[in-house]
């Protein structure tokens, strides 16, 4: 027994993730087991640091570029953790899920040696920085409780308005108080930004913002657009466009007939003279379609938006999501998005990418320069099948075939 064990053990110990700066991590997916990663835990005296993500998790990837590969992030964990990270949808980490009850992704589970759970953490809210999963962390590491909300709100009274501690004030409130408004708060968090040193670089923070207080009729939207030209966000003109659709759309999430309505598209305008039409617009030709498949004469009259307010066709985030599944979508529109096609290398799943811009040159009639981007790119497409979902590996690979054959291409299957 004590022989497997170190059989075990120097496996794991050679078996690391190459990550120079940061976290150093042990992983199921390279046969690492649990059982050894306990048994290194107990032998270093640390705790375990479980991290249970999927390939097409983005908030897995932007935690391990953003966070996970810090250097302060990497010595704090590897000093006091053996890290684990466990893809959930592979091997051994499909019994872990079951046995941890893992219900969505990213999933961060502390322990101690022997496997003794002391705190589990779904997804990323409030942990998305450094100096937030480095203070989420200190907490459990030290054993120490999770400030309640009574003594969250004590401190607001008494005039805390640092960031960090606003992010885990609201984070608090919403979990414990998910219908409250809370736009008073928005606004503290929105001004403390600025005081900390401008808004082009917070990202997480503007999300926190934007999801929550862009109605027209909150402080919050109001004080965005009285000082937008500090935020990132108003940067191009589709995301003008794009923060007034989400705008509109968290605004309809309450009663917005007759003059409620009018009310909010009246005050958009105002603000936003130039973007502001076009931002209603196609607000009300996605909620026309909501629900309902995206047809032909969807996207001529989104074109029609497009074109006429010298906007791109990116403007829709999940444009070619949506074009790719669809049948017998014309190829004047998949001409229409090629630019954006080719422009697309950012997501998790580069892979993915190559195979959609291929896929949509074929679409709109350009088939060898559709197999010459699947030939040119063979082994990063190959990559991307490896990793995605059964389901969506199966119709790229699908996909491929059809154009080899100069068949027909099938719909994209994602789900």
């Amino acid at each position: 027994m004590r022989i497997v064990t170190l059989i075990a053990l120097l496996a794991a110990s050679s078996i690391l993730m190459a990550n120079d700066k940061g976290i150093k991590w042990y992983e199921a997916t390279k046969g690492v087991t649990f059982e050894a990663v306990k048994a290194k835990a107990k032998a270093e005296n640390k705790k375990i640091f479980l991290d249970f993500y999927t390939v097409w998790c983005g908030p897995c990837k932007s935690m391990d570029k953003r966070v996970f590969s810090n250097e302060s992030v990497g010595n704090y964990f590897n000093d006091r953790f053996i890290n684990y990270k466990i893809d959930a949808e592979k091997g051994i980490g499909k019994a872990l899920v079951k046995t941890f009850e893992v219900k969505g992704y990213p999933t961060y589970i502390f322990m101690d040696a022997d496997g003794t759970v002391i705190n589990k953490t779904v997804g990323t809210q409030g942990i998305e920085s450094v100096s937030a999963m480095l203070d989420h962390t200190a907490t459990i590491y030290e054993n120490k409780k999770f400030k309640t909300l009574e003594e969250l709100q004590a401190e607001y009274e008494a005039g805390n308005r640092d960031v960090s501690f606003l992010k885990k004030y609201i984070d608090k409130y919403q979990q414990e108080k998910p219908k409250a408004v809370l736009s008073k708060l928005g606004l503290d968090l929105a001004q403390a930004l600025e005081k900390e040193g401008g808004l082009e670089d917070k990202t997480n923070e503007l999300k926190i913002l934007f999801g929550k207080w862009s109605r027209p009729k909150d402080t919050v939207y109001q004080y965005i657009a009285a000082n937008r030209n500090k935020f990132p966000t108003f940067k191009t003109k589709e995301k003008i466009v794009n923060f007034i659709f989400f705008s509109l759309l968290n605004h309809s999430r309450y009663p917005i007939r007759g003059v409620h309505k009018k009310a909010a598209h009246r005050q958009i305008v105002k603000d936003f003279p130039k973007y502001g039409s076009a931002g209603i617009q196609y607000f009300e030709l996605k909620q026309t379609y909501r629900g309902g498949p995206l047809d032909n004469e969807y996207y001529e009259e989104f074109f029609s938006i497009v074109n006429n307010n010298a906007l791109s066709p990116s403007l829709d985030l999940g444009l070619l999501w949506d074009m790719i599944k669809t049948p017998n979508i014309d190829s004047k529109y998949f001409e229409l998005v090629l630019p954006v096609a080719k422009e697309q290398r950012n997501s998790i799943n580069e892979g993915f990418d190559l195979f959609v811009y291929a896929y949509c040159l074929y679409k709109a009639g350009k088939k060898e320069a559709a197999l010459k981007v699947i030939a040119d790119n063979r082994k990063t497409i190959d990559e991307g099948i490896k990793n995605a979902k059964k389901i969506q590996s199966n119709s790229m690979t699908k996909g491929i075939t059809e154009m080899e054959q100069g068949k027909t291409l099938t719909p994209f299957r994602f789900w």
